[in-house]
């Protein structure tokens, strides 16, 4: 039976063949189309074959916003000059708005003496509107005008909520569709921000006199901002790096990128890690548009003898372990990068000996927790275990037995943050 012989049944109810029988005219017409605007154009112009209107709209509460619009998201027959009020309002405004707040359908015989009615064109004289609902909720309404009074009966209404909740079914599976091709597109961004980013990473470890150097960083399944790198200083000079941006994502990964660029451009070999620092603070301070901030500790090698120079900017202690198993943390401290402007940095000497191993690490490490025991921690004492039980092996072997330490602690789940360690032979 076409739509057309159906339209002239007038029958006082829909009969339930009839409702399946345009059900599945429906879904066949809109099964193959995805785009939320050609479906609500296909709905509203097969609506025409049944009930006759002069003007008609869909309207959708938007989504977005502190005060709820209701936005004609399709629409027939209105005046453009006089069209703006009634395509966008607010909940509870219009016709259409008492519909949606009150979730009842209306019949208006007569807009000249109906209070609510707003004119988006010349010749309405009745309206009908029923709500849009889906998952329990009014998200919009169907709005019908004629130039005729009393136009609309109740039979019409149950006619139009037929089609309302067709136009629901689309709206819900344009915007899960909407919302998959979204989470597609952020998770391809991501992984081509975690790809550029990796790539920002040492490829290879040095080779660097009596110091043997090796750095491991696991990344989480989103783009963070954990941070490693030597920087060639000079000849006899190497400087080794581990940071940390606060947060997570793109903004993260972007701010670590600054980071990166600006110590690399500020580090030389005249300039003391003080004065570096203070300022890598300014530059990041005077571009941080987001309120986040960076950790960092900066160790400056010098082959020619046990001796290093570092600078610790609200990292993580590094960890010095000795030969006879004992340790000690590097206390000294100066506050975090990219906050507080004109902050003075302290640059410290520490005398190492053969044998000493020197952690550099982010709190990844320590604070990765196990499944169903969130507030029992890695630590600082698992983590010199693992490396005292391995401390015969060469520093690769060591960062890699501190992650596999770290797996096992954490039952192999996945962790909230980007684990990153820097092991520091002396030999």
């Amino acid at each position: 039976m076409s739509l057309n012989l159906l339209a002239k049944r007038q029958h006082p109810q829909l009969p339930a063949e009839t409702k399946l029988r345009l059900m599945m005219e429906l879904a066949r017409k809109i099964s193959s189309c995805l785009d939320l605007d050609d479906v609500l154009a296909l709905i509203i112009d097969m609506v025409r074959s049944f009930i006759d209107y002069d003007a008609a709209g869909i309207y959708i509460i938007e989504r977005k916003g502190k005060h709820k619009r209701v936005v004609a998201q399709t629409s027939r027959g209105y005046d453009q000059d006089r069209s703006s009020d009634c395509m966008c309002m607010k909940v509870g405004d219009g016709i259409v708005g008492w519909v949606i707040k009150t979730s009842s359908g209306a019949i208006v015989p007569d807009v000249s003496v109906d209070s609510r009615y707003i004119s988006g064109r010349t010749g309405t004289k009745s309206e009908m509107v029923a709500p849009i609902r889906a998952n329990g909720k009014v998200i919009g309404a169907f709005n019908l005008e004629s130039d005729r009074l009393k136009a609309y009966s109740k039979y019409d209404l149950e006619m139009l909520m037929f089609f309302a909740n067709e136009a629901a079914i689309s709206i819900e599976k344009a915007r899960l569709y909407e919302a998959l091709m979204e989470k597609q597109r952020l998770e391809a961004e991501l992984a081509v921000a975690r790809r550029v980013q990796q790539t920002l990473l040492p490829t290879s470890d040095p080779v660097f006199g009596h110091f043997e150097i090796s750095g491991l960083n696991i990344p989480t399944s989103e783009v963070g901002g954990d941070y490693f790198d030597y920087i060639s200083v000079s000849e006899n000079r190497l400087g080794v790096v581990v940071a940390d941006v606060s947060g997570k994502g793109v903004p993260a990964a972007l701010i670590m990128a600054t980071f990166r660029a600006s110590l690399r451009g500020q580090v030389c070999s005249e300039c003391p890690l003080s004065s570096t620092f203070y300022q890598m603070n300014e530059l990041l301070r005077q571009n941080n548009f987001l309120d986040q901030f960076v950790t960092a500790c900066y160790l400056d090698l010098d082959k020619t003898s046990y001796k290093f120079s570092y600078l610790n900017a609200g990292h993580n202690r590094p960890i010095i372990l000795h030969d006879d198993d004992s340790y000690e943390t590097l206390s000294e401290a100066s506050l975090i990068l990219g906050l507080f402007p004109r902050q003075p940095y302290e640059h410290f000497i520490h005398y190492t000996k053969p044998g000493d191993i020197i952690l550099l690490y982010t709190d990844g490490i320590t604070e990765a927790t196990p499944p169903h025991l969130l507030e029992e921690e890695f630590g600082i004492e698992r983590l010199v275990e693992a490396s005292q039980k391995h401390k015969h092996l060469p520093s690769s072997e060591i960062a890699k037995a501190i992650f596999k330490a770290v797996r096992d602690f954490s039952g192999n789940t996945n962790q909230n943050d980007d684990c990153t360690v820097i092991v520091i032979k002396v030999t």
